[in-house]
């Protein structure tokens, strides 16, 4: 009997546990959703499921291709292009395409399965004749296989933001809020938000919320111009002679409360774009907003929303060794 007690509040305590979820450090349902969802520095990842291709073929015989697409990132992806590349006299077919996720269908990001999609695309290949080896003939010789994917992708940051239209004030009262920079790390995309600094101008007697947004490449590809056209040209054969301004673009777009921002207008650019330098030192943008906050309170903190559009691409090779069936003195047995 002494042992009810002990026991009645050993399950109270696992009761307790269960029932507020928030208390239990150790359980994974007591992380922020939202923090999980938005974290890390992937977006759509690629690469050759084992053996496929293999490192050594025989000449004019068919081996396997397959590369597994994974969306690591935040948010699903639809449309995305792939194409496998094979080096030509080396192997008979030069290309393959493959479009992966459709509105019904998207590749999954972590907004909507934490495992994050996966899809497979399985080709065969085959790799061209040898003629019998000679002195003057290689037994063997080398092959690249390469992957491209390349898709729309964005980064989404949601934070709280002060403002303090007076920040040069006389009186002697504390503010609601201090105007401060904000550090960031990662947002579960290839491109990082990684400062937002606020700030205040006067234009014609009026004064503005103003945001330096500063950014970074993070991942292992390239930005490109999120255009339909310009991103299934990127995925193409003629990519990587594509003209120049098809790389290393991004756009922003974003909301302070209900005030919608003006993201570098003052460029010559379209509103909102820029381009990737790989600089931390000019790789932001200056956001102000829509409409004055002349009105509002002396300190006041609001919601700040910030996208980043853009396409992403990235790409995986291996070098193949091609084999002879055949020996100076004959077939090999």
């Amino acid at each position: 009997m002494k042992k009810i007690p002990v026991i009645i509040l050993a399950l109270l305590l696992i009761s307790g546990c269960t029932s507020t979820i928030s208390g239990c450090k150790n359980d994974k349902l007591s992380d922020d959703p939202y923090k999980e969802i938005f974290s890390g520095t992937e977006g759509v990842v690629i690469e050759y499921a084992l053996n496929a291709p293999p490192d050594r073929v025989t000449a004019d015989e068919s081996f396997p291709i397959a590369v597994k697409v994974f969306n690591k990132g935040a948010i699903n992806v639809i449309g995305a292009h792939l194409i496998i590349t094979a080096e030509s006299p080396r192997f008979v077919t030069a290309s393959y395409t493959k479009t992966i996720g459709t509105t019904e269908a998207p590749l999954e990001g972590k907004e909507s399965n934490l495992a994050g999609g996966l899809d497979i695309f399985p080709v065969d290949e085959k790799a061209t004749a040898m003629s019998s080896a000679t002195s003057d003939q290689p037994e063997s010789i080398d092959g690249v296989i390469m992957a491209t994917i390349c898709y729309k992708y964005e980064t989404r940051l949601v934070t709280g933001a002060c403002i303090v239209t007076e920040p040069y004030k006389l009186s002697e009262i504390p503010d609601a809020c201090t105007m401060e920079s904000l550090t960031f790390k990662d947002q579960g995309a290839p491109i990082a938000i990684t400062q937002v600094e606020p700030s205040v101008v006067t234009q014609e007697e009026q004064k503005y919320a103003q945001f330096k947004i500063s950014f970074q490449n993070t991942g292992t590809g390239l930005t490109v111009d999120h255009d339909d056209t310009k991103l299934a040209l990127a995925c193409s054969e003629n990519g990587g002679t594509a003209a120049k301004d098809l790389y290393n673009v991004i756009y922003a777009t974003g909301k302070f409360g209900s005030m919608g921002l003006l993201c570098d207008t003052q460029k010559k650019l379209p509103e909102g774009k820029r381009t990737i330098m790989d600089n931390p030192t000019t790789d932001y943008f200056i956001c102000r907003s829509s409409t004055p906050i002349t009105n509002m309170p002396n300190a006041f903190t609001s919601d700040l929303s910030v996208v980043l559009s853009y396409g992403y691409t990235q790409s995986i090779s291996k070098i193949i060794r091609i084999e002879s069936p055949f020996t100076s003195t004959g077939p090999a047995q």
